[in-house]
């Protein structure tokens, strides 16, 4: 019987180890841009969950791969937190209650707390005044958050002492960091701006189902990489 050799020829319509065309990827990639929600990619693209996570999977790590390595001089961070601080943490336990008394007052409210008096555009004033009008906690823990920026203006003594007492204290527990950001002049605005885009995007993708597939929407959707596979060669 003579022998038969095999050989593996790549025809340039596909990556290596990959179950799809290079275009069949880069529609995927481009679905996923639009609609950031990896089941629904998966449902019009005809394939299963696991087959896009895939594909988006391997487009982050090929844009990882390609990305030019750079000296870095300073560094800014903000946390990403599953909850949003104390405002938020009373906002939704006192929901809760409202809503089991058919009072949806706090209901698609959690952003506007967020933001800091001077912050409330037109639009919003009117409706957020009456908000705070109607004797929520929420709306009383708030108020404390901005009360707190008013340090300077304070006349009693004794109120004096106790605001500054607990500033006192922030102060010498993120004393380094405070160092750091006057002597660098520098801050972490541009790590803050990023979280409601972050935000944005876990809202879009309806839930992850792994928390590696959360890094992967970040980077796919905010690193700015270079994500398609090399177009099919001739």
């Amino acid at each position: 019987m003579q022998d038969v050799k095999l050989f593996t020829q790549l025809l340039g319509i596909a990556e290596p180890n990959s179950r799809f065309t290079v275009l069949m990827e880069r529609m995927v990639i481009d679905m996923q841009k639009e609609i950031m929600c990896i089941s629904s990619v998966a449902k019009l693209a005809g394939i299963t969950y696991s087959e896009a996570e895939g594909i988006i999977g391997r487009a982050v790590n090929r844009g990882l791969s390609r990305r030019v390595k750079r000296q870095v001089f300073e560094i800014g961070f903000d946390e990403k937190a599953h909850k949003k601080g104390h405002i938020n943490d009373v906002r939704k336990q006192e929901n809760a209650e409202l809503s089991r008394k058919g009072n949806d007052s706090l209901k698609g409210t959690k952003f506007a707390w967020l933001y800091n008096a001077k912050n409330i555009d037109g639009r919003s004033r009117r409706w957020f005044h009456e908000l705070l009008g109607k004797g929520l906690k929420t709306a009383r823990a708030w108020s404390i958050k901005e009360l707190a920026g008013s340090l300077w203006d304070y006349i009693s003594p004794t109120w004096t002492e106790k605001a500054w007492k607990k500033l006192s204290k922030t102060i010498k527990s993120h004393f380094h960091g405070i160092m750091n950001a006057v002597r660098l002049k520098a801050d972490n605005t541009d790590a803050e701006s990023m979280n409601p885009r972050i935000e944005r995007i876990k809202n879009r993708a309806c839930g992850f189902r792994k928390v590696q597939n959360f890094v992967n929407a970040i980077y796919f959707h905010l690193g700015g990489l270079d994500l398609y596979p090399a177009s099919p060669t001739r």
